[in-house]
């Protein structure tokens, strides 16, 4: 995949240019991969990559697991505020990045941000947060990206925290993760396992903002089958040519589709905050509504927040007047 195919539902084309690896080039890496969370190496990120908040940054590699549960390892970002850290450390917020492509040329820490996303991460550095952001196993290292994996994607949301930890810089162990889209999905499943994921390495998980959220998209997929219908505008792809029967006949394979996409809509131990905006085009409104209802009926503590006017991408920045003061309530 070339950098020109490194687009996301809301980035907008790529910019076309080799990634920058700002000195860490882990596309092969093969040295030793220990425990998860293991800091491998970490880089100051070239400038020209960073974000218009932030004091520091830097480029990192850590270890994780894949989608098969092996050692792998994942680069990421880690951002500071411009201002000094208070007493215990800057808390921090996790960013889990939405799609950006599938090519090693995609990966967001090699490349420069959109206008949004700088916008959006400058302000959680303003506010004083640290910002840690994954690139996701796969991308940009050995292996492929388990694309909409939900546990794999949550383990390396939360082993890149505890990396960022082991860096000496000054982390409050406090931590909390905004996504948007595919990171939608990957911050509300890093939110389900945060506590189980982290055990033992001495951080404090306190919630999750999530935009665009693909929850349970697992549900359509495995409508895919010769009658699946396909919008005018995709009829040349004949998708339901790709079947000749319906994927559920499969034996194993709902379940096999579940354990990958699925996001559980009971056993959270802190707040959910959803922002769905009604004129989104890339992720149903309807899943996060319904996955809203589902959280609610299952006595989960959520916050929904509906945006009439805003489509897919302009939920992210649109959210903020109401994420910001639910994320601070959630560190006090």
């Amino acid at each position: 995949m070339t950098a020109l195919l490194c687009v996301g539902f809301a980035a907008g084309p790529g910019v076309a240019h080799a990634a920058d690896w700002s000195g860490l080039d882990a596309r092969h890496y093969d040295g030793p991969v220990h425990g998860a969370g293991a800091l491998i190496e970490s880089v100051p990120l070239d400038p020209a990559l960073s974000v218009t908040g932030a004091g520091a940054a830097y480029r990192i590699l850590y270890a994780t697991v894949d989608q098969h549960d092996r050692p792998a390892v994942s680069t990421g970002v880690v951002f500071t505020p411009r201002t000094p850290s208070p007493p215990g450390g800057w808390p921090v917020v996790a960013w889990a990045h939405g799609t950006v492509g599938l090519g090693d040329d995609c990966t967001p820490s090699a490349r420069p941000r959109s206008e949004r996303d700088d916008e959006y991460l400058t302000h959680w550095l303003d506010q004083g947060y640290a910002v840690v952001a994954s690139d996701y196993a796969g991308l940009g290292t050995p292996g492929l990206m388990s694309y909409l994996n939900s546990v794999t994607t949550a383990r390396g949301v939360v082993d890149s925290v505890i990396a960022a930890h082991r860096m000496g810089l000054a982390l409050s162990p406090k931590w909390a993760v905004v996504g948007q889209s595919q990171g939608g999905a990957a911050a509300v499943a890093t939110a389900r396992w945060a506590t189980d994921f982290s055990a033992g390495a001495g951080l404090d998980f306190r919630g999750v903002v999530a935009t665009g959220t693909p929850a349970h998209v697992e549900n359509i997929v495995k409508q895919a089958g010769p009658d699946m219908v396909v919008p005018a505008a995709l009829a040349d792809m004949t998708v339901p040519g790709f079947f000749t029967a319906p994927l559920t006949s499969v034996p194993g394979a709902t379940e096999a589709v579940d354990a990958y996409m699925g996001i559980p809509a009971d056993g959270y131990d802190r707040p959910v905050f959803l922002g769905v905006g009604l004129r989104d085009r890339d992720v149903p409104p309807e899943l996060t509504l319904r996955f809203s209802e589902q959280l609610s009926a299952n006595g989960e503590d959520v916050t929904l927040k509906v945006y009439p006017e805003q489509d897919h991408s302009g939920t992210v920045l649109a959210s903020l007047p109401d994420s910001t003061p639910f994320l601070a309530r959630q560190f006090s």
